[in-house]
């Protein structure tokens, strides 16, 4: 009897042992925090895999899941800082950086979701409010070349003529064309700033930093957040493709302005730089004309005084030359030099007289010979 009551006992107490061992041994994962509590208080924080011990039903453990979890929120009635209402959804990788206060004060994913939704979106709504659109979806600072197509500059680049920077002149000459004088500002501005900051990454560091510190103390840090979607609401697509249109056509009659304005003005100067060669060239050409008459006078006299004969002889034949043209009757006196020139054969020599052609043989009546 007796052993069969010892054997009992120790049966009794293996199985109690294996009992107390179970509920005192534990594992931790890798993907694991483990939170032992005794009477419902946090006592020990695991971060460490491995086979853990504890007191049997007077301590409990609590398991947080380690690995990076995800979150979105999506917002429709957002303002910019140009006051248009914008659509985004936004994404961020979370995890726990604090067992211990995010066991204390979320306890849960879901609460943990709803303390996200209520800080991380006051801080992108809040950075939203305070940039424009362009800026927030810009990474780089890359031109727009379709924007710079409306541009002053392309003219000035073209024409330095028509560039009032380089040309004053033509700077006071635009400044009477009021519809060019918006242009003209924006095209300043531009050169000093030609597109948009690139406030993108800036934007979302900001975002990311005042989360972070809005959610330290729930033991919550973020990894990363970005836009997987950002643009104007549905609401206001029609009434900015108004303004754009608007823009443009404005920005396209100012430049056509100042185009016409230029193009009259370098046919102005063209004109007088025109009017100052025609006038230098015939001035030149007067000139010639003036020191060629004078030489021939010269000449003429040269040859008068060295042989006067000869002279009178040259005058006489052009004298002929403008007077006998053509059918010319002429009536001269006797003692005329002309006549007397005509009569000197020893001058003039004697007129041969030009032979009659043959006249040709006339084969009408010519006998035709006979074919054999």
């Amino acid at each position: 009897m007796n052993a069969r009551a010892l054997s009992i006992s120790l049966i009794v107490v293996i199985v109690v042992g294996l009992l107390l061992a179970t509920k005192a041994f534990f594992t931790v994962r890798v993907d694991q925090f483990a939170i032992v509590t005794e009477f419902g208080d946090p006592i020990h924080i695991i971060d460490q895999p491995g086979l853990k011990f504890k007191i049997p039903f007077i301590q409990q453990v609590k398991y947080l899941d380690k690995r990076i979890r995800g979150w979105d929120d999506t917002d429709r009635d957002t303002q910019t800082g140009e006051t248009h209402p914008i659509e985004y959804t936004v994404f961020a990788r979370w995890r726990i950086s604090s067992a211990l206060k995010y066991y204390e004060a979320v306890g849960h994913v879901k609460n943990a979701h709803g303390h996200m939704d209520s800080i991380i979106s006051d801080q992108i709504q809040a950075a939203v409010r305070r940039h424009k659109i362009a800026s927030l979806v810009r990474k780089t600072s890359r031109k727009f070349q379709r924007r710079e197509a409306v541009d002053l500059n392309d003219i000035f680049g073209q024409y330095r003529l028509c560039d009032p920077d380089v040309n004053p002149e033509f700077g006071k000459s635009l400044n009477n064309v009021s519809a060019t004088q918006k242009l003209l500002n924006a095209a300043a501005k531009r050169k000093q700033k030609d597109v948009p900051q690139a406030m993108r990454a800036q934007v979302v560091r900001g975002i990311l930093d005042a989360s972070n510190e809005g959610l330290l103390p729930f033991g919550i840090v973020i990894e990363d957040l970005h836009f997987k979607y950002l643009n104007y609401s549905p609401r206001v697509h029609d009434e900015i493709i108004k303004k754009i249109q608007s823009d443009r056509k404005e920005d396209i009659a100012s430049y056509y302005e100042v185009s016409k304005e230029c193009v009259g003005y370098i046919r102005g100067v063209t004109d007088t730089e025109k009017g100052e060669i025609n006038g230098e060239a015939e001035r030149r050409v007067r000139e010639i004309d003036g020191q060629a008459v004078a030489d021939a006078i010269k000449i003429k006299s040269t040859a008068f005084e060295s042989n006067p004969g000869f002279y009178r002889f040259m005058r006489t034949l052009e004298l002929f030359e403008s007077s006998l043209k053509g059918r010319t009757s002429m009536i001269m006196s006797m003692d005329s030099p002309i006549l007397q020139l005509m009569k000197n054969q020893r001058v003039m020599g004697d007129v041969p007289q030009k032979a009659l052609p043959k006249p040709k043989k006339s084969t009408k009546n010519a006998p035709q010979k006979a074919t054999p």
